[in-house]
């Protein structure tokens, strides 16, 4: 039982009935109680009164076990809470709706603070304008030094690229130290948000960077046109490109500081959730973790873009992975057919394939771009999806075209089965791309033996039209 000022959900607005109903209105729940104890007892439940004030108020009316019957469901129920003074009831009611305790909130808020950077074309007052969002949740903030904030549970980056190079460094710093931080972009007509990377937990910037660079097309192949130019040399291994070209110029007062209050409200979603986690509580709220919010503000989309976890990766994975399972025999084995109306026998059906990896469709963080229909959907006859993937970066204006000319395409008799089968259309022509850490051994046909393959086998000439070759 709660004994110190006891108070109703502070998100709920209390309206009684006479002589035995109460109503908790919330924004997403409502609920009845009925009862004359209802009545009586409820405008005291405010947090301004304890236990023993609320015996007193009602000595007389009520029987002080008949006041621990109705505390006591109303705390089973889940509509009771300890009320915590140090927050206004605007605030307590903000961490109510996402089923915190206000109090655990006002700890976590008050034992926590962030660390703040810039990185790219960020000024001083976009940094100041985020440390009062983040002072106004509750949130307090430091600087970080010489790159790193051992003191800070989250270190903050705003940028206005998420491929700037001196993310390297900041990705790098925090995996060795364990730190958490979150990356923030309140620039441009779309603003970036998260994700937060939690090393060990999610993937890390370096797996975010090989997503973007293969989505970002037209990006990596000037990138790549510049340093060709530069180097005169012809540059093919993904991994060689660095820099970015930011574009995000188009920014409002009013957008920035949208941009910037949405940073603070998740990053003290974050910082609390961390002290509910500590209290073994289950979080009852999503937070940034592992994943990117985007806001359009052109035509008003709000969108979450998975973050994608490599374990290849040469930053927080095993470099070495693939390399191990590429020599690895593959092993095939029988499963039970659940599906075989279109398109050949499969174990699953293709609603079950799409939903488990849905997670890879994002036009920043997916191998799959986009998976649209394009054939009428009203008409039950046709059923066609477009699917659009990273077909690797062009080092040339006529490659370029060529690459965004292209897409993978999906039919079926079902628009389940046509959706299916473009994205795994995608997903395989991706698969088939040249990465650069693909597994391989270097030598000679003669010393591999039957192990190797010669390269006139696979060109699919004849002898004839081989020797005639121009």
């Amino acid at each position: 039982m709660i004994k110190k000022c006891p108070q109703i959900q502070p998100h709920y607005s209390i309206q009684i009935i006479e002589p035995k109903h109460v109503y908790l209105l919330g924004e997403q729940s409502t609920h009845a109680l009925t009862g004359q104890l209802y009545c009586q007892i409820l405008p005291l439940l405010d947090g301004q009164h304890d236990l023993d004030a609320i015996y007193h108020k009602l000595d007389g009316l009520v029987l002080p076990e008949h006041i621990d019957y109705v505390l006591d469901r109303l705390k089973e129920k889940g509509y009771l809470t300890q009320a915590a003074p140090e927050l206004s009831p605007e605030v307590a009611a903000f961490w109510s709706a996402l089923e915190v305790a206000p109090t655990i909130a006002a700890r976590g808020l008050g034992e926590q603070q962030v660390a703040i950077a810039t990185v790219g074309n960020i000024g001083n007052l976009t940094k100041v304008s985020l440390t009062e969002a983040l002072r106004e949740t509750g949130v307090n903030s430091t600087q970080p030094q010489n790159g790193k904030s051992p003191t800070a549970a989250l270190q903050v980056v705003l940028t206005d690229d998420y491929l700037q190079p001196q993310l390297s460094e900041i990705n790098q710093n925090c995996l060795s130290t364990n730190q958490p931080w979150i990356l923030v972009k309140p620039v441009g007509n779309i603003l970036w948000l998260g994700p937060i990377f939690v090393p060990s937990a999610t993937g890390c910037w370096n797996c975010l960077t090989q997503r973007l660079r293969g989505n970002q097309e037209i990006e990596t192949s000037l990138l790549r046109q510049k340093q060709k130019q530069a180097d005169n040399v012809s540059i093919k291994s993904r991994g060689d490109v660095v820099g970015c070209l930011p574009k995000a110029r188009a920014t409002l007062p009013s957008t920035l500081q949208m941009g910037l209050q949405f940073a603070a409200t998740e990053i003290a979603k974050w910082v609390v959730g961390q002290k509910v986690k500590e209290t073994e509580e289950s979080l009852s709220f999503p937070t940034l973790e592992g994943k990117i919010i985007t806001f359009n503000l052109h035509h008003l989309e709000l969108k979450t873009h998975a973050l994608p976890h490599r374990p290849q990766c040469p930053t927080c994975g095993n470099i070495k992975l693939l390399h191990d399972r590429g020599f690895q025999a593959v092993t095939l084995k029988s499963q039970p057919k659940h599906f075989t109306r279109d398109g050949g026998h499969r174990a699953v059906t293709p609603e079950q394939t799409v939903q488990k990896y849905e997670h890879l469709i994002s036009p920043l963080t997916g191998i799959v771009t986009e998976l649209v229909r394009i054939s009428d959907p009203g008409n039950p006859l046709v059923h066609t999806y477009r699917a659009g993937h990273s077909f690797g970066s062009a080092t040339s204006l006529r490659g370029l075209r060529h690459a965004l000319r292209h897409k993978s395409s999906g039919k079926g008799k079902s628009d389940s089965q046509s959706r299916a089968s473009g994205f795994c259309e995608a997903v395989e022509r991706y698969s088939g791309i040249y990465q650069g850490d693909e597994p391989r051994i270097n030598s000679t046909i003669a010393e591999l033996g039957g192990k190797a393959i010669h390269p006139e086998q696979c060109l699919l000439f004849s002898d004839r039209q081989y020797h005639n070759r121009e």
